[in-house]
C-alpha cells in the first residue's frame, strides 16, 4: 500500500465581509469548481457529497481518491468568528480500493478548516487542508521499495495539495464578484 499524508496551511484576505465569506464558501456544488484535480461526483444533501480526485503522475500512473464530505459552521460572537469544518460524511458505502498496471484507486479522507475573522471592510481566512489515503500499489510500481515509493508518494501528494490550496485561493476570489452581483440582485 501507498501511504499519502498531506496537510497545508494557508492565510488569505477575501474582498467581503465575514458572514458572506462564510455563505460563500458553504457551498460544495460551488467550490468543487474552485478545486484543482477534484471533481463532485455524487451529492446526497446540500452539505453532504462524494468528491473524486483525479490527476496521472509520473507522466504515466493514474490515481484516483474518493472522499464523502459534509460542512458544519459555528459562530462565536464573543470573539466574531466563524469558522467551516468540511469532514467525513458516513452515509455513503466506501468505494472498494483497487489498482491495475498504471491505475489505483481508493477511499480517503479529507478535512477542511476554514476561520474567518474581520479584517476591516473585508475578511481574513486561516485556511488549512488535510488528505490521508492508503492506495494499493499500481502493478508497474509492485517491485518499487515500499519506503521510496512512500517517499515519490509524500513528495507529489504535497505538490499537489500546494496546486490545490493555491487554486482554490485563486479561483474562489476570482469568482466572489459574480457571485456577489447576482445574490444582490436577490
Amino acid at each position: 500500500m501507498i501511504q499519502v499524508v498531506g496537510t497545508k496551511q494557508r492565510e488569505f484576505i477575501f474582498p467581503g465581509n465575514p458572514q458572506t465569506a462564510l455563505t460563500f464558501y458553504n457551498d460544495f456544488s460551488r467550490l468543487t469548481t474552485f478545486l484543482p484535480h477534484i471533481t463532485l461526483t455524487t451529492q446526497a444533501t446540500p452539505d453532504q457529497v462524494r468528491m473524486r480526485y483525479h490527476t496521472r503522475e509520473l507522466g504515466a500512473y493514474q490515481v484516483t481518491i474518493f472522499a464523502d464530505l459534509q460542512t458544519r459552521t459555528n459562530h462565536d460572537p464573543a470573539d466574531n468568528t466563524r469558522v467551516l469544518w468540511v469532514e467525513q460524511a458516513t452515509n455513503f458505502d466506501p468505494v472498494a480500493s483497487h489498482s491495475g498496471f498504471n491505475t489505483t484507486t481508493a477511499h480517503g479522507r479529507f478535512q477542511s478548516e476554514s476561520r474567518f475573522y474581520p479584517h476591516g471592510n473585508q475578511t481574513r481566512i486561516d485556511y488549512t487542508i488535510h488528505l490521508q489515503a492508503e492506495l494499493p500499489s499500481p502493478v508497474g510500481l509492485r517491485f518499487v521499495p515500499q519506503g521510496l515509493l512512500n517517499r515519490i508518494a509524500q513528495s507529489i501528494a504535497q505538490g499537489r495539495m500546494e496546486e490545490i490550496i493555491n487554486g482554490f485561493i485563486q479561483h474562489s476570489i476570482g469568482a466572489f464578484p459574480a457571485w456577489l452581483a447576482q445574490n444582490e440582485e436577490k
